[in-house]
């Protein structure tokens, strides 16, 4: 499955463990057809900024090896990220929106503190 945005395209693929390298091969076919699709309409798809996260339990993830969780798009070998962004909310590997809470609450007393600084100015 696959969700396009203005400069943004993002994959996805459910599967078990046991069927991750069929689920791999999927992958890079589709990445590879968006590459297609994209040099026909002069477009590059930028492999260095690609990103790649599995998502599971901490059972189901320690069940992978790290050959496993790696994908290799134009000789360019993409690491898991243990942390992405999805439409501004950073989503992490268990789906527990730990990194995500801890984000907000940083950028929420961030404004807080300089509330606090105009205050005096402030009527």
């Amino acid at each position: 499955m696959f969700h396009s945005f203005a400069d943004d395209t993002q994959l996805s693929k459910a599967t078990r463990v046991e069927d991750i390298q069929a689920a791999k091969k999927a992958l890079v076919n589709c990445i590879k057809s968006i590459q297609d699709w994209s040099s026909s309409h002069r477009l590059k798809l930028n492999a260095a900024k690609s990103e790649v996260i599995w998502l599971g339990t901490r059972q189901q993830l320690a069940k992978l090896s790290e050959a496993n969780k790696t994908l290799e798009i134009d000789n360019t070998i993409l690491k898991p990220s243990t942390v992405v962004p999805n439409l501004s909310v950073l989503l992490d590997k268990q789906l527990s929106m730990d990194t995500n809470a801890r984000q907000c609450a940083k950028t929420c007393f961030f404004h807080l503190r300089r509330i606090r600084q105009l205050r005096r100015h402030v009527d």
